[in-house]
C-alpha cells in the first residue's frame, strides 16, 4: 500500500525537496572548480565537427604478454581513418606511441582539458607523444582524413 508523496520543505512537494538537498550538498560538498572546468572542456569537444574515432580495441598488459604495469593497447576508428596508441604511464607522466591508418605525414594533436601539444607523424604514420600530463586525453589527427577520438583516461 502506498500512501501520498511525502511534501517537501515547506509542503513544496517532491520538487521543492530536490532543490533543497541541491542547495544542502552544493554548500557542504562543492564540486571543484577544476572539475567544473574539465566538463565544460570535455563538452565543448563533444559538439565538436570532426567525426569522432570510437575505440574499438582495448588491450591490458596481461592480455599482451607483457608485464609492464602502467601500458595499455588502444585502436581507435572512424570511416576510413584509425589511429592506434601504446599509453605508458610512469607515475603521473604519461607516453604516447601512435600509428595513423592509413599511413602518411600529418600533424596528430593531444588534448587534456588543461592544454594541449603537438607531434608530427611521418610518412609511415608514427607518432608520440613524451611527458603528457596523466589527464583524460584525446588525439585529433590533421591531414585528408582527420579524426577526433573519444577521451581516455591513461
Amino acid at each position: 500500500m502506498t500512501g501520498p508523496a511525502p511534501a517537501g520543505p515547506a509542503g513544496g512537494g517532491p520538487a521543492a525537496l530536490l532543490d533543497e538537498l541541491r542547495r544542502v550538498v552544493a554548500a557542504a560538498d562543492p564540486v571543484p572548480r577544476s572539475w567544473r572546468r574539465a566538463a565544460r572542456v570535455a563538452a565543448r569537444w563533444a559538439g565538436g565537427d570532426l567525426p569522432r574515432a570510437r575505440l574499438v580495441f582495448e588491450a591490458e598488459p596481461d592480455a599482451l604478454g607483457v608485464r609492464a604495469p602502467g601500458r595499455r593497447e588502444l585502436r581507435f576508428a572512424a570511416g576510413g581513418r584509425a589511429v592506434a596508441v601504446t599509453v605508458d604511464v610512469d607515475g603521473e607522466v604519461v607516453r604516447l606511441v601512435g600509428q595513423l591508418d592509413p599511413a602518411g605525414a600529418a600533424e596528430v594533436a593531444a588534448h587534456w582539458p588543461e592544454g594541449s601539444a603537438t607531434a608530427a607523424a611521418g610518412a609511415d604514420g608514427r607518432f608520440h607523444f613524451d611527458d603528457l600530463p596523466r589527464r583524460p586525453l584525446c588525439l585529433v589527427t590533421g591531414g585528408e582524413d582527420r579524426v577526433r577520438t573519444s577521451w581516455f583516461v591513461p
